[in-house]
């Protein structure tokens, strides 16, 4: 860690009050994951003030989250002056889970949404790791834990385990062993001891593995506490006593004196009363030392209850009133504090109220531009129908007015010979047979104008005369403009097809062939696809026969285009819960990419006209998705504008695969060797 981050730490901690001197052992903590990549990239100052603020928030956030949180709100105010949404994203992660430790889970749950909507937005595995966290470690804190609430519970859980994904993905081991703590402290409030013992045993394992001796003092009281419940006294009492080891080479009070009070607890019920009143004793004067009148008070209650059993009264009498006591002030300042917070809430309530007046006002407007924006699009969609449309007519006149050559032609060429006439008989029915294919385009074109276009455009102008009602509610009004972009989607899709297929028969749309790399290529579309694959419970995995860069001869961006079609119609085809694999070939002058479903198959009769233009198969997607028919034509027209192959392997029932050959551009590297199967989504 630089000089430079161990200065604004301490500047920082001299401005605020929030402590005097970093402990030692805390810095010595090896810092996280989530803070590492940020310093390797080439910063300004505020992305460099943004670092040191953040990873020192993050070192403080389990020992002190008072200084944890004054550390993440000025790490926000320079991610907020950089605009990055990412950065912003981490800082309210680590004030959320700061405030949940000073008891204040609700304002902890607003910071933790904010930051899960922020890391949505830069599409970060990490952010979305930690936002996650937030709000499932302020949700946790919420729950009583007496059965009531199991609902929630299932909730809390349903976000953690959720996170764990993202946490595992990117890598951090010391959020990881947070997830795994904290879902375990949630089936320990609900009394799900068998499982919340696997969970901390995990938390264990990780913070070994890490070094986080924090974590590892957690992870290890967390174990002796589900021993405990489950009336394993002996393993109960190793696990604890080791965490008082830890915590002790840690130094921080707290905590120290919670693994001493969960010692005597244990040493109480196995009849050993001396020896636990010396904990609870200790426990005591670590309490103490950490100010903390909870912990003070049930240390006092302890060693009232001990010193009862061992028949010393007279020391049980003594601790009891000044356990009554502290009680006493702690339910006195709490219901101060109510006071105090009830005055705070009755301001809250009347900015909100101010706020909610501005919002009104603004939804009004952005309703209003909502409609505008609506009509335009549907305007210039209907504009370049209109223009296809027209071109395939003009295309139709032209090959009627060549046929008509030809005919005079033929009728004036008696004189010519047998030849002759074959060659021209040739040239009529070439023309004819291209006249019916041009036929049959228009009927398609009208065809998807009529069904596929009018009826979406119908929907649009029935959505735009709903929002001309005032009346309407934020929520619905909301729901509308889902709808609304949906289907402007799907009209764009289609519209997009349209015209890349007209480029490319009439010569108009350009390739720049070079070397590229196919790898990062495909892993890239497959996390495009992230979300509608999980829709449907489908599992995306992509193999490569080498871990060295598998260069081609072609155009990147058609590359994307024909990936793009491909995987999109291995998802659309495929039934839920299946498997969905993208293999990457290379052999000495070519290189191969597989796309294999476990979708219905491919009849021999589609088979036939598998790449044509508007086919229509008999297999039907699984989700009621839309399908144009001109997706594997385009993919097929492409392929071969790059001087590749493209072909399907399929027996009805089992599958299909779709394959892609394309040149290799070779740099002398050896690129043969195992599969590297990595899962995408």
């Amino acid at each position: 860690m630089s000089g430079i981050f161990f200065l604004h730490v301490l500047v920082v901690c001299a401005f605020c009050g929030g402590f005097a001197v970093v402990p030692v052992a805390l810095l010595a903590v090896e810092q996280p994951s989530a803070a590492r990549p940020l310093g390797q990239q080439n910063l300004n100052q505020d992305s460099l003030s943004f670092q040191h603020y953040y990873q020192a928030a993050l070192l403080l956030s389990d020992p002190k989250p008072d200084s944890a949180l004054i550390l993440s709100r000025k790490a926000e105010i320079f991610a907020r002056k950089r605009n990055n949404p990412r950065e912003i994203s981490l800082s309210l992660s680590v004030s959320a889970s700061a405030l949940t430790d000073i008891d204040k889970s609700p304002e902890a749950m607003q910071e933790g949404r904010t930051a899960l909507f922020l890391a949505k937005k830069a599409n970060d595995t990490l952010a979305l790791a930690w936002a996650l966290f937030a709000i499932g470690y302020a949700s946790g804190q919420r729950l009583d834990g007496d059965g009531s609430e199991r609902e929630n519970s299932k909730t809390t859980l349903h976000l953690l385990l959720e996170g764990l994904r993202y946490s595992l993905k990117a890598g951090d081991i010391n959020l990881t062993t947070n997830y795994y703590n904290g879902i375990g402290r949630i089936y320990r409030k609900i009394g799900m001891f068998d499982s919340a013992l696997v969970f901390h045993q995990g938390a264990l394992a990780w913070a070994k593995k890490s070094g986080n001796l924090v974590q590892e003092g957690w992870a290890s009281y967390s174990v002796a506490m589900c021993y405990d419940s489950q009336s394993r006294l002996k393993e109960a009492l190793h696990y604890a006593q080791k965490s008082v080891e830890i915590r002790k080479n840690v130094g921080n009070d707290f905590p120290i004196a919670l693994s001493l009070g969960g010692v005597a607890l244990i040493l109480g019920k196995l009849g050993e009363t001396k020896r636990a009143l010396e904990y609870a004793k200790e426990s005591l004067v670590y309490a103490d030392r950490s100010g903390l009148s909870v912990t003070r008070a049930s240390a006092m209650e302890r060693i009232a209850t001990l010193s009862a059993a061992s028949g010393d009264y007279r020391s049980a009498y003594t601790f009891y009133q000044r356990y009554a006591a502290l009680r006493d002030s702690i339910i006195a300042r709490e219901q101060g504090n109510d006071v105090r917070s009830l005055a705070h809430e009755l301001e809250i309530e009347r900015s909100k109220k101010e706020k909610a007046e501005l919002v009104r006002q603004q939804t009004e407007q952005n309703a209003r531009f909502r409609q505008q924006t609506i009509v335009a699009v549907a305007i210039a969609v209907v504009a370049v129908l209109l223009l296809i449309i027209i071109i395939a007519i003009l295309r139709l006149q032209r090959i009627t007015r060549q046929k008509q050559r030809l005919a005079e032609q033929y009728a004036s060429s008696t004189a010519h010979t047998n030849a002759r006439l074959d060659q021209m008989n040739q040239e009529l029915l070439k023309q004819n047979h291209e006249l019916e294919q041009v036929s049959n385009e228009r009927a398609e074109l009208i065809h998807i104008v009529a069904h596929d276009l009018k009826n979406p455009i119908s929907a649009i102008n029935g959505f735009a005369e709903l929002f001309q009602d005032t009346s309407l509610e934020a929520e619905k009004t909301a729901m509308i403009a889902e709808r609304i972009v949906a289907i402007s989607n799907r009209m764009l899709q289609l519209v997009t097809n349209l015209l890349d297929m007209s480029r490319l028969e009439s010569g108009g749309m350009h390739f720049h062939l070079q070397a590229c790399d196919i790898l990062p290529l495909a892993e890239n579309t497959l996390l495009q696809y992230q979300t509608q694959a999980a829709a449907k419970n489908i599992r995306i995995y992509v193999q490569s026969a080498s871990s060295h860069p598998l260069l081609v001869i072609a155009d990147e961006q058609a590359i994307l285009q024909v990936l793009d079609n491909l995987v999109s119609n291995a998802i659309k085809y495929s039934p839920h819960g299946k498997n969905i694999v993208v293999r990457i070939k290379a052999s000495t002058d070519a290189v191969r990419v597989e796309v294999q479903d476990e979708g219905p198959g491919i009849s021999g009769e589609d088979m036939k006209k598998l790449f044509g233009k508007f086919v229509r198969l008999s297999a039907r997607p699984t989700g009621d998705e839309h399908s144009t028919g001109l997706g594997l034509s385009i993919v097929k027209k492409m392929v071969e504008a790059m001087n590749g192959r493209v072909w399907c392997e399929s027996d009805l029932g089992k599958g299909a695969t779709f394959i892609v050959e394309l040149s290799r551009y070779t740099l002398g590297v050896e690129t043969e060797g195992s599969y590297q199967k990595r899962v995408v989504s």
